[in-house]
C-alpha cells in the first residue's frame, strides 16, 4: 500500500515513487532484469481508497495499470487483512529460536560430561 485518500502519488521515471513530494525508499522492491523501466504517472488517490503497488514491480498488475478506473485506487472497504503495526510477533520466533539453541548447548554438555564421566578409570557405577 502505497497511497492513502487525499495522498499524491507520483512516478515520473516509472522506478522512482514519491508521495506527497516526498520520495519513498523501497528496498524491497524487485526490479527488472533487462532495466526495462513502468510508465510515468500521477494520481491523487480519492478519499476511502488505497493505491497499492506490487513488490514485483515488473510482472505486478497493480494501481499503475488502472488509472482511469477510480485512479487506480482499491476501496479501503475491499481490505481483508491489515499488516500488524507493532513488531512485537516477529520478535518472538527469534526468542523461541535462541532458547532452543541454548537448551540444545546445555544438553548436549550435560550429554557429554555424563559420558566422560562414566567412562574415567575407577568410576564406580551403582
Amino acid at each position: 500500500m502505497i497511497g492513502l485518500g487525499g495522498d499524491h502519488v507520483e512516478s515520473r521515471d516509472g522506478v522512482r515513487v514519491a508521495v506527497n513530494g516526498k520520495r519513498i525508499d523501497e528496498p524491497y522492491v524487485m526490479r527488472d532484469p533487462l532495466g526495462s523501466t513502468g510508465s510515468p504517472y500521477e494520481v491523487t488517490v480519492p478519499e476511502g481508497r488505497l493505491f497499492l503497488l506490487g513488490d514485483n514491480r515488473p510482472n505486478a498488475n497493480d494501481s499503475r495499470y488502472f488509472l482511469d478506473e477510480q485512479s487506480g485506487s482499491v476501496a479501503v472497504s475491499g481490505v481483508r487483512g491489515r499488516v500488524p503495526e507493532k513488531p512485537a510477533a516477529t520478535m518472538a520466533p527469534l526468542l523461541l529460536g535462541a532458547l532452543g539453541a541454548l537448551l540444545t548447548l546445555v544438553g548436549a554438555g550435560l550429554g557429554i560430561g555424563g559420558f566422560i564421566a562414566g567412562r574415567r578409570p575407577g568410576a564406580r557405577m551403582r
